[in-house]
């Protein structure tokens, strides 16, 4: 379950220059939530040999922009492909779970080799990138720490080491950690809850109508029918469609707490809708944009 901590003894040893991609070929590819931090973004991903670096930053940020700016013109020279995302500041913490596990998803069905790195940035990007490696471990090669060989806040020149390195600089080791296992939906519960999250409660046709067109076996063959009297055969053959939507889908998802059944204004109908944990299985799931209000 864990891996074992790689050491590398400074940053020179880090020094490693990309190795140019094949078309076809595996990739190896690091997601980075950036901070006030430059080699500790940069020395990382060239111990890796990335081809690709995903960066992740608050633009509302003071001296974001100008750290980014500077890890890209580092990498870039190096021959390393660079995208930079932006965060939503008043959700940050939901943004970036949105953000990782698409670009995660993304990357691993192209059957490349992926890296988090949690260090740096701050806590709440840390916290965010460790829950999407845990949700998504099957998928990752690793998530590390990456520790630095010094901060500039012990230098006698502090402040202008930090305009050009960051609150820290050069690589002392990069410390691997666990990559745990959560317990999470089946490809097809996390489906619904993605649609849950984007539109809001649906009744059990509705989300017939999402599994047929997302052909999903067993649901494909699914036809709506107009409302007709209970015992019609269409009514009938309506009820075994539901029965087996509950049965193969949507008990998982309620015993598991992800989603909570709620009566309609229309009779008898019942809805379903997202749970609180629900909807953040729906941001892990790398089926999201966008976090929604």
């Amino acid at each position: 379950m864990t891996h074992a901590t790689h050491v590398a003894s400074d940053a020179s040893e880090a020094l490693n220059p990309a190795v140019p991609s094949v078309l076809g070929m595996e990739e190896t590819v690091v997601i980075t939530p950036v901070g006030w931090e430059r080699t500790r973004a940069v020395l990382p991903a060239e111990w890796l040999r990335a081809h690709r670096v995903h960066l992740l930053f608050r633009p509302d940020f003071r001296h974001n922009r100008g750290f980014i700016e500077r890890i890209t013109r580092d990498l870039e020279a190096k021959k390393v492909d660079v995208q930079a995302h932006h965060i939503e500041a008043t959700r940050e913490f939901e943004s970036l779970l949105v953000s990782m596990s698409r670009i995660v998803r993304d990357e691993a069905a192209q059957k490349n080799r992926v890296h988090i790195n949690i260090s740096a940035s701050g806590k709440i990007a840390a916290a965010a990138a460790f829950l999407t490696a845990a949700y998504h471990s099957e998928r990752l090669a690793t998530v590390f720490y990456a520790q630095p060989s010094s901060y500039t806040a012990e230098e006698r020149e502090g402040f202008r080491s930090f305009g050009d390195q960051g609150l820290s600089q050069g690589l002392a080791r990069m410390q691997y950690l666990p990559l745990f296992k959560l317990e999470k939906p089946t490809e097809t519960g996390e489906l619904v809850l993605a649609e849950l999250y984007r539109r809001g409660p649906l009744a059990y046709m509705d989300i017939l109508e999402i599994l047929k067109a997302a052909k999903v076996n067993g649901f494909d063959a699914f036809e709506a029918q107009p409302a007709r009297p209970k015992r019609s055969r269409a009514a009938v053959a309506k009820e075994k469609w539901i029965a087996r939507l509950r049965r193969q889908v949507l008990n998982g998802l309620l015993e598991a707490g992800y989603v909570s059944q709620k009566p309609s204004h229309e009779g008898r109908k019942i809805l379903i809708e997202a749970t609180e944990m629900g909807k953040y299985a729906a941001m892990l799931s790398g089926l999201i944009d966008r976090p929604y209000p």
